[in-house]
């Protein structure tokens, strides 16, 4: 997000191995980079239309995902998948490879190659958004402060609730444990059981 009172963030990508950090502003045009994820060399990121105080109006209405190609230091693609939404909050790619994003209550499925929204599909009850991470077999996805769902890409069965619990975060450790916060706690699901 940017410093003060301004619009356009950036995306900083650091090589350990040179020391050097490139820095890209406004990759989405008057949005803040908010979330991240990567795979082959790619990264994928979710945006918002607010700025660093959230004081200077938006010059748009919907929060976007975009692909960021690392070897060439240029944007891929850029796309909004959820109309009206203002933040992607979160991006993460599932084992079937496609990148998914939570933007509001709205939990979205996209292309990483071409950035077209395959399916869209209303998960939560309010428009605060939530965290999505994938496991080798699933992915998850907290919403409404309180319930975490599974999602089989796979399978294409509806998403099933699997811990109804307050929590603020969602992680994934080792591909078996879902870890997630609520206030100073944190708790863990073993996926195994």
């Amino acid at each position: 997000m940017p410093e003060g009172d301004r619009l356009g963030g950036a995306l900083a990508v650091h090589d350990p191995e040179t020391g050097q950090t490139q820095v890209t502003r406004n990759v989405v045009q008057d949005e803040s980079v908010f979330s991240l994820t990567a795979r082959d060399g790619v990264v994928y990121g979710g945006t918002s239309i607010t700025g660093g105080l959230g004081t200077t109006p938006p010059t748009r209405e919907e929060g976007a995902v975009f692909a960021w190609g690392v070897a060439r230091s240029r944007k891929l693609w850029e796309t909004l998948p959820v109309p009206g939404a203002g933040t992607v909050g979160s991006v993460t790619t599932g084992p079937d490879r496609k990148l998914m994003g939570v933007a509001g209550k709205t939990v979205s499925s996209v292309d990483p190659r071409r950035g077209r929204v395959l399916k869209r599909f209303v998960l939560g009850s309010t428009t605060a958004g939530g965290d999505v991470v994938a496991t080798r077999k699933a992915l998850y996805v907290g919403m409404d402060g309180g319930r975490i769902y599974r999602i089989d890409p796979e399978s294409g069965r509806a998403p099933a609730l699997v811990v109804e619990h307050p929590l603020r975060r969602l992680a994934v450790q080792g591909g078996h444990r879902l870890l997630f916060s609520d206030g100073a706690e944190l708790f863990r699901v073993d996926l195994r059981d």
